[in-house]
């Protein structure tokens, strides 16, 4: 109430000076204006705001020069939750025939941000393109447009959009759009319809090069198809453009060497990441894959070349120690696999680098800050701090 108040002092100030400024015959046009005011301000501060927004309503079809103060008076009403009084006024305003262009450009578009709270997004949607060609709202009108079509899942459109915001704002919208193919490969491998799914995986890939998403969906087309040599090397290319999602395809690239008989040369590529990427969750799902084998030969041979990394991991740390005594390794083995499940037992969770949002799936699209590709895996050991 207190910054109603602060807004509106203004206008008793704009009443008096012009009281000062019109001739005799138009001091009691003022007076008027002025007592209006005063009432309208008694009803607001108590708490009587229906009676009081009357008065500034029609305070303002009997005078042009308090659009400004109308304006700022329905932002603070949607600012507060109040849409419909929001929208009132800001209606109120577009159909008075005298309103400059400037000004009903933005009353148009308070308007359309009033339909975006209420969330009635085909209204503001037609508004946001009524102006899109202002250059004043231009950036502002696209990237509400752009929020729309998200929220609608119209990602034709939101490419679209998110082409010219790429070309006229200084920000950059090359991963979003990205995002947006994937949603649409996603869409159509629901539909079975996977020609289409290549073409918007190709769409993602050159759009954003280090769209890990995308590279997995390519994998995936490939692993569909028995094309296992092509899909590991799309799997992989995840380690280069961001080893954060490896986790996510470590299981997807051991069945690819596995069906292509090639697991002597899957420790060679483990080890590799793991030198330029430590990680226990892949580290830990690789062993356990070789336990669970049966291939004790084979979890021996990756243990030794582990064990000439150094390492703080509690599980890699049991594998160097044995690993340097390979004579112990045998004796160990019991205890190296405790170590395996031990780690296989602790959850996977997600959180979000920009906002903290935690989750315990995988979310391309961050629900808190509703940036993209934001979520990373982590390992956590604290099953209650798993939110989603």
């Amino acid at each position: 109430m207190l910054e109603l108040f602060l807004l509106l002092l203004p206008l008793a100030a704009f009443s008096g000076w012009l009281i000062g400024r019109r001739d005799v015959n138009k001091q009691q046009e003022c007076n008027d204006f002025s007592l209006d005011y005063l009432q309208g301000l008694s009803f607001l501060l108590n708490d009587q705001q229906d009676k009081a927004l009357d008065i500034f309503v029609r305070m303002l079809e009997s005078n042009s020069e308090v659009v400004e103060i109308h304006l700022a008076l329905g932002n603070l009403f949607r600012k507060q939750g109040e849409v419909e009084r929001s929208i009132r006024i800001h209606q109120n305003l577009i159909a008075r025939p005298t309103l400059k262009t400037e000004q009903r450009s933005q009353a148009l578009y308070e308007l359309a941000q009033d339909y975006m709270k209420a969330g009635l997004l085909d209204r503001a949607e037609k508004l946001f393109l009524e102006i899109l060609d202002k250059k004043k709202f231009t950036l502002l009108a696209l990237k509400n447009l752009l929020d729309i079509y998200q929220q609608e899942k119209d990602w034709l459109k939101a490419i679209q959009i998110a082409e010219r915001l790429d070309y006229m704002s200084t920000d950059k919208y090359n991963n979003t759009q990205s995002h947006f193919y994937c949603e649409l490969a996603d869409n159509a491998i629901r539909d079975n319809d996977f020609k289409t799914a290549r073409i918007m995986i190709q769409k993602a890939i050159f759009t954003d090069k280090s769209n890990a998403r995308a590279s997995i969906l390519e994998g995936d087309l490939y692993s569909h198809d028995g094309k296992y040599k092509i899909a590991l090397k799309s799997y992989q290319k995840v380690a280069n453009s961001d080893a954060d999602f490896l986790s996510e395809v470590i299981d997807k690239i051991i069945q690819c060497y596995v069906f292509l008989g090639r697991e002597e040369d899957m420790t060679k590529y483990f080890v590799t990441v793991y030198k330029s990427n430590p990680n226990i969750i892949v580290s830990a799902s690789f062993s356990d894959f070789i336990f669970s084998s049966g291939n004790k030969d084979l979890l021996g041979l990756f243990i030794r070349r582990l064990s000439e990394i150094k390492t703080t991991d509690e599980l890699l740390g049991v594998i160097a120690l044995v690993g340097k005594r390979p004579d112990l390794l045998s004796q160990n083995m019991d205890n190296i696999l405790i170590s395996i499940q031990n780690t296989m037992h602790q959850k996977t969770k997600y959180k979000c680098v920009n906002c903290g949002f935690r989750a315990k799936s995988i979310h391309w699209n961050c629900p808190g800050c509703h940036q993209w590709g934001c979520v990373k895996p982590s390992l956590n050991t604290t099953e209650s701090s798993l939110v989603h």
